[in-house]
Formats: structure tokens, sequence, C-alpha cells
């Protein structure tokens, strides 16, 4: 098998516009031709969420909705977020380090404001925000490309703590349907609870369809992460590495 640096190899064909493969040992060989090689570049696959200067990853931290737009932004646009011209929607984030992921997550419809023109980028980010986030973005993929993993359970999931006129009750209901976010062992959601470093992880992990490491990759490793129930999950979200 040839071999390219940067590059995996998908394959023999008969034209240089690659569109008629040739599999050996099918038609006897009679005379000489060209064959054309097809080469795939090796994709990077790029962190979303990194540690701390002392090497802890502090699993059990609350994220705040600033990082959870900037997460959710740099994985959507494959880490190019489009810079914000004109005037800002929000009148706090001027000075925030995710303002233009802030800007473009609104502007894509998955979050929004907690009023009209302060978006609180410092605040903690709840469970219920994060349930919309998620159930947004899964309605929207849905409606443009339907398939059988846009099909909710038929059994509607109920949480005790998650009330009748809760504002985020439907939303809390799809993405359990959906098996995106779950509750506890209690049968409680939390709604109001700040979601963590690890609960995030895990979620987003799910929604973007984050594999696992391949064999040989070097997991990124943190201090205070050992023996923690998400260590797999953070090591996939805090790892970079070329896919093959």
């Amino acid at each position: 098998m040839p071999k390219r640096e940067g590059y995996r190899f998908e394959g023999w064909y008969k034209d240089e516009e690659l569109k008629e493969r040739y599999t050996f040992n099918v038609t006897p060989v009679t005379e000489s031709f060209t064959l054309f090689a097809k080469w795939r570049a090796n994709e990077p696959v790029r962190a979303y969420i990194n540690g701390f200067p002392d090497g802890t990853f502090k699993p059990d931290a609350a994220v705040t909705r600033e990082q959870m737009a900037l997460m959710v932004a740099n994985i959507l646009t494959n880490y190019n977020v489009p810079k914000t011209s004109g005037n800002a929607p929000f009148t706090d984030t001027a000075h925030s380090y995710a303002k233009e992921a802030i800007h473009y997550v609104n502007s894509i419809g998955l979050m929004t404001g907690k009023t009209a023109s302060a978006f609180d980028p410092q605040g903690k980010m709840t469970r219920a925000e994060m349930a919309t986030v998620v159930a947004r973005y899964e309605q929207k993929r849905c409606e443009n490309t339907p398939s059988e993993n846009c099909m909710t359970k038929p059994t509607v999931i109920h949480f005790f703590d998650v009330v009748e006129n809760h504002w985020a009750k439907p939303s809390i209901q799809y993405v359990a349907q959906m098996d995106v976010m779950r509750g506890y062992e209690d049968g409680s959601f939390k709604p109001e609870n700040n979601i963590t470093r690890a609960e995030t992880v895990k979620v987003l992990n799910q929604l973007f369809n984050r594999k696992a490491l391949p064999s040989g990759v070097i997991a990124k490793q943190f201090v205070d992460t050992n023996g923690h129930w998400a260590r797999t999950e953070i090591e996939k979200a805090a790892t970079t590495y070329t896919s093959y």
C-alpha cells in the first residue's frame, strides 16, 4: 500500500477524476495502463475544552454561559467562528473573550440572552439551560436531515422536580427522550443545578458524535480525573489528535 505523509490512501482508480475504481484480480492485465491513487488528507480532531495551568480539569466545577457558547461555536464552525460586524446584540459581552462565539450561537438560535440586551456571559449555565440548547440543536438538525436518530421514544419521561409549568419542561423531556441528557437515579433532573464540566463534555460528546480515541493516541491526562465517572468523556473532549 502506498504511503503519503499527512494523507491516507483510499484506493486505485482508472481515471484521473477518481470516479471509476480499479479492482485487482478481476480482469486479466493484457497491456500497460495508468492508475491514479486517491488520497484524503488526515483531519485533525481538536480538543474543545482545556484543563487548568495546575494540571487539573476540575470536573465538578460549574460551566459559565460564555464557556458554553465558545465550546459549541468552535465545534460547529471547526474553530472558525465568524467575526461580528455592526452593533452587538448584547450590551454585556463587549469585554468577553467569547464575544464572537456568543454572537454566533445567538444568531443561529441556540442560545439567547437572559434579557433582550443582556447575555450574562459569566453566569453559571444550568442543566435546564443546557437541555434547551441541546433540544434546539437536535430539532434543527432533524428538520434539516431527518433520520432514525430523530425519533424520540414513545414513552414520556417525567422528573419529579420538573413542574408542569417549568419554562424548560418541553426541552428537558425532549432531550431525555432522545437520550442525550439524563436525570438522576432518584428520578430528578435538577434543572436549576449548575451543569458541571464533566456533565457538559458527556452531553457535547454525544450530541456531536465525539468518537472514542483511536488506538495509539495518547489521551490528555489530568491530576484530578483518575477514577472520575467521566474520565473517558473528558479525555475525548480534551485531546487533540489526527484522525486517520
